[in-house]
């Protein structure tokens, strides 16, 4: 079963990297006491069309800005960034690619199935990626809307998580 909690650091904290049990942790030390956190790792997924490209609030450097803040908020070790535009999915495989060879990895490895994204309709593009991920275990976290999805989220969250995939599956398929 996968760590659904991070726990908080107490202030203030002075951050040493360790390596122990081939997984990547972090040791939070203070004057009063030392914790250890297992740090997981995650990947960044950026997807922005031509016209958002332009607009300030949908660049691909703001989304990046708010992704790491996430990942570093969240305690999450970013080993991957991937970036689309537009129609071009290219990335999108190469992240499912890499994702996949993750997933056979053992639990108790630093094995990668999180993937950050700002919001839902940035990460699927038809019920197709959603299946793909969820075949895959993957985690997924929306970083605006502050929800993680879990593979052993609850049926109604999977539910929602589905009818907004399909939404956003057939508004895209309304554009010219």
């Amino acid at each position: 079963m996968r760590e659904s909690r991070i726990r908080s650091v107490p202030e203030p904290s002075i951050l040493k990297k360790t390596k122990g049990d081939n997984m990547s942790t972090k040791q939070f030390a203070t004057s009063e006491n030392a914790t250890t956190v297992q740090q997981k790792t995650a990947v960044i997924y950026i997807r922005v069309n031509r016209k958002e490209k332009e607009m300030a609030e949908f660049s691909p450097d703001k989304q990046l800005d708010l992704l790491i803040g996430y990942a570093l908020k969240n305690n999450l070790n970013v080993v991957g960034t991937y970036m689309d535009t537009a129609s071009d999915r290219s990335q999108f495989r190469q992240m499912i690619e890499f994702l996949k060879t993750q997933s056979y990895r053992p639990e108790n490895s630093n094995s990668c199935c999180t993937v950050i994204v700002e919001k839902i309709d940035r990460l699927y593009c038809n019920i197709e990626d959603l299946v793909t991920l969820r075949n895959i275990g993957a985690t997924t976290c929306l970083a605006k809307d502050n929800v993680v999805m879990y593979p052993e989220s609850k049926a109604r969250e999977k539910l929602l998580q589905d009818l907004y995939a399909l939404i956003t599956e057939q508004f895209r398929k309304s554009l010219p």
